[in-house]
Order: structure tokens, then C-alpha cells, then sequence
């Protein structure tokens, strides 16, 4: 399977099933926008906290978390973050800095990997706004959630996000992260 790709999941499976009754029952071709949307996966440099460095979270904080993503054009109700304890095989070390963010060797199976080991708890964006962060002439994202709806705990090493863009592709990105105070570990 190549970068491109997702891998063959259950909702992926279970969206396929929906399309193809529903498009049957119109007369539509089932190969419409099927294809693009599931073989695009793209991923994007993530800075949680920006401008911070180790992103130190306090879970019981009543803030919000600033995220900024490397892409102009979210769907706002698709985007979700993910805390992760991690996995020894994904090389990912170190924090993301929008100024100079290093996220290629990162690919859309290394995040999908953490993603289906996380165990439910995810956050939903409370807002979004777009700027040109880093000077280059192109917006970015900038995302808000509150703190405590990420549900962190001790173990946490990673932030991982997940949304959908403008045109349809899935975006994965992945920053570190640091709890520190006292966390929602149920351990």
C-alpha cells in the first residue's frame, strides 16, 4: 500500500456499503468521488501550543489548547484530536515549530497505527480561524480546543490530529506532548 492509501478499515468498508445502496438507489455510479476520497491521504506539519517547546499540558487546566496546522482549507466538523501514549516503531520525536516544522518522515500508516490503538477519547475543535502564521504568503490553520475535553493522561506522548480537507482528503498530522499536574489516568 503506498503513502496515498488508506487502509482498508471497517468504517472505510462500512462507508463503501452506504455508498454503494445509496447510489444504487438513485442510479448514480458508485465510482463517483469514491476513488479521490479514499485513496487521499495527506499529511501536515501540527504544532501544538505554538511557539512553546515541550508542549507541557496540565489536563485539569479549564483553558484552551491553541493547535496550528499546515493547511489552509479544514472541514470544520471532521477535525478531531486525538491524545496517544505512542508506539515504538514510529520515529517521531521532538516538537513541531510552524517556523520550522519537520514532518515528512511521518506517514499516513504511522498516524492511522496510533489511531487505532487510541482508545476513544478525542476532542472536537471549539474554533477555527485562518492567518499566514510563518510569513510565506500562505494561510494556515489555527485551531482552539478545550483543554480538558482532551481527557490526557500521564502516559500521553502525542497529539495526533485528524480532519478532512476543502477537497475531500483525509489530513493527518502528529505533535508531541508533555502532562504535567495531575491527569485523568485512570491507571
Amino acid at each position: 500500500m503506498n503513502s496515498n492509501q488508506l487502509p482498508q478499515t471497517r468504517r472505510t468498508i462500512l462507508k463503501k456499503g452506504i455508498l454503494a445502496t445509496a447510489t444504487a438507489a438513485i442510479g448514480v455510479p458508485l465510482t463517483t468521488g469514491l476513488a479521490s476520497a479514499e485513496a487521499c491521504c495527506k499529511t501536515c506539519w501540527v504544532d501544538v501550543k505554538p511557539d512553546s517547546c515541550p508542549n507541557s499540558i496540565n489536563p485539569k487546566n479549564n483553558g484552551v489548547v491553541s493547535v496550528a496546522v499546515g493547511w489552509p482549507n479544514l472541514k470544520m466538523n471532521t477535525i478531531r484530536l486525538v491524545p496517544s501514549a505512542g508506539n515504538p516503531d514510529i520515529q517521531f520525536t521532538g516538537c513541531q515549530d510552524y517556523l520550522n516544522p519537520d514532518w515528512k518522515d511521518v506517514s499516513c500508516e504511522d498516524i492511522d497505527q496510533l489511531l487505532s490503538e487510541s482508545d476513544g477519547r478525542e476532542a472536537s475543535a471549539i474554533r477555527m480561524t485562518r492567518e499566514d502564521l510563518n510569513g510565506d504568503g500562505d494561510n494556515e490553520t489555527v485551531l482552539k480546543f478545550n483543554t480538558r475535553d482532551l481527557e490526557l493522561r500521564s502516559d500521553d506522548e502525542y497529539l495526533v490530529l485528524e480532519a478532512e480537507t476543502g477537497s475531500g482528503c483525509r489530513l493527518l498530522g502528529i505533535d508531541s506532548v508533555r502532562v504535567v499536574g495531575k491527569s485523568n489516568n485512570r491507571n
